[in-house]
């Protein structure tokens, strides 16, 4: 993304400032360090596991990881309307990918105000509506 968004992009979903285009670029990073590693497990075992071949155990430990990891999201939010600030950027299209998916898997999830909101602006979004919001498999 990094790659495309500056050859094609012209540096558009970046912030402007240094800190700002930091902040975008340490949320992509985070997404893959953190918030990847618990999701996948959960997306895994209820997505493209049968029913009956799921480990209760690995998806509990896996919605505890990853509902601890959108808390981060949920308080991080709390100083802009998206991840980097108060515009759309790079830092929300892979956490946004993975909202998609944890908003459509079938469990309870901790009520994050703030998350809710954002992920509803992604929703506004045509990009978003075109290529993020399709079946989930």
């Amino acid at each position: 993304m990094r790659y495309l968004n500056e050859k094609y992009g012209q540096g558009r979903l970046l912030p402007s400032t240094v800190e700002g285009r930091a902040n975008a670029n340490r949320w992509m990073d985070w997404q893959l360090s953190a918030l990847n590693p618990s999701i996948v497990p959960l997306f895994s075992n209820l997505v493209r596991t049968p029913a009956d071949k799921r480990d209760p155990k690995v998806v509990q430990a896996a919605l505890d990881k990853t509902s601890a990891a959108w808390q981060m999201v949920e308080n991080h939010l709390a100083h802009g309307a998206f991840i980097a600030g108060e515009n759309f950027s790079l830092g929300d299209i892979p956490i946004g990918v993975w909202a998609y998916r944890w908003f459509n898997l079938p469990i309870e999830r901790p009520k994050f105000a703030r998350l809710d909101a954002w992920y509803q602006r992604l929703h506004k979004r045509p990009p978003y509506q075109k290529h993020i919001i399709i079946p989930v498999t």
